[in-house]
C-alpha cells in the first residue's frame, strides 16, 4: 500500500514534468490512427502507455486534470497548422 502510494506520488511529479515535445510527439502518433479524439483518450492512452493507471479513480483524476491542461495547449497548436479541427467542445477532427 505504501509503496503503491510513493509509486504514484513519483508517477504524478513525472506527469507535471512531461515536457511537451513529447507530448506533441505523443500526439502526433495517435492522430495516424484515429479521426476523431477527444483529450480524455488521448490522456488515458498516454498514461497506460507511459505509466501504470492508479487503482484508485481520485488519483486517475488527478493524472488526467493535469495531462488534460498540458494537452490543450499542444491540439491548440496542432489546429493552428492545419493538422486538427474543433469538431465539438469536446472533440477534435483528423484534417
Amino acid at each position: 500500500m505504501i509503496v503503491d502510494t510513493i509509486k504514484h506520488i513519483a508517477s504524478l511529479d513525472d506527469i507535471k514534468g512531461t515536457l511537451r515535445i513529447e507530448l506533441e510527439k505523443f500526439v502526433r502518433g495517435y492522430i495516424k490512427d484515429h479521426i476523431y479524439m477527444t483529450l480524455k483518450n488521448i490522456s488515458y492512452n498516454y498514461i497506460i502507455t507511459y505509466y501504470n493507471l492508479p487503482s484508485s479513480r481520485s488519483e486517475s483524476t488527478k493524472f488526467i486534470k493535469i495531462l488534460n491542461m498540458k494537452l490543450g495547449m499542444v491540439m491548440g497548436s496542432l489546429c493552428r497548422e492545419g493538422v486538427l479541427e474543433k469538431f465539438s467542445t469536446k472533440t477534435y477532427k483528423r484534417l
